[in-house]
């Protein structure tokens, strides 16, 4: 990325740089990755204690190498116990330390300057759009997806745990069954709730040089740019 945004800028154009996940496009504004290596042998041994005594067993594991704590991370969620355990046994560091040294890195895109386009829609226009996916979801068949599914969600706590997942296994769980049109209000509300996280997400990880909020309905969004 670094190699094509140096190449357009010598040509005397700007870069526009689109699409992607919410972590791709905060490489553009901060350091995303440190460099420690984890080797195989590290990733195994988390792997046995997995296996053999479940995320608690994990998190006992890094308590014992965090005496310090363990801050902001989530021990409910397996992948990020999972990968903090890896880094601090690979490194010999404590999750503190690592951070402290990560907070130190730059961004290769320093030098540019940077600006956040964030495509916006109304509240009302985004629930109203939510519902109408619950429902989309549904007539194509969700709950009989989530039927053939069951065992394998059982062994997949993060698939277990998608949205629209997550309310079916919950929805096929009740006895008797809600309505359908209960399954998509709750699909519709924890759709809505990461819209409103996504929405947070954006203003507070990338920080730009500048953020123009460009309303999907805009006649003609060209004037909303100085560049």
């Amino acid at each position: 990325a670094l190699a094509a945004v140096t190449d357009i800028f010598s040509r005397g154009k700007n870069a526009l740089v689109t699409g992607g996940s919410g972590f791709y496009l905060k490489c553009f504004y901060a350091p995303v990755a440190d460099e420690i290596a984890v080797p195989p042998s590290v990733a195994e041994e988390v792997l046995r204690i997995e296996r053999e005594h479940g995320i608690g067993g994990l998190v006992r594991v890094l308590q014992t190498l965090n005496p310090q704590g363990l801050g902001a991370l989530d021990t409910r969620n397996p992948r990020r116990v999972e990968s903090a355990l890896r880094r601090c046994m690979a490194s010999g560091k404590t999750l503190f330390q690592m951070r402290a040294e990560f907070e130190k890195l730059t961004s290769p895109f320093d030098a540019f300057t940077r600006k956040t386009i964030l495509l916006t829609r109304s509240p009302d226009s985004l629930k109203h759009r939510a519902r109408a996916r619950a429902e989309t979801m549904l007539e194509a068949g969700l709950i009989d997806e989530v039927r053939a599914l069951s065992e394998r969600l059982k062994r997949n706590q993060a698939a277990a745990t998608a949205i629209g997942y997550r309310e079916t296994l919950e929805w096929l769980a009740a006895s008797p069954p809600p309505p359908l049109s209960a399954l998509a209000d709750r699909i519709t509300q924890n759709t809505c709730g990461l819209l409103r996280k996504q929405r947070t997400w954006f203003r507070h990880q990338l920080h730009p040089d500048g953020i123009i909020d460009l309303d999907v309905a805009t006649p003609d969004p060209r004037t909303l740019f100085d560049f």
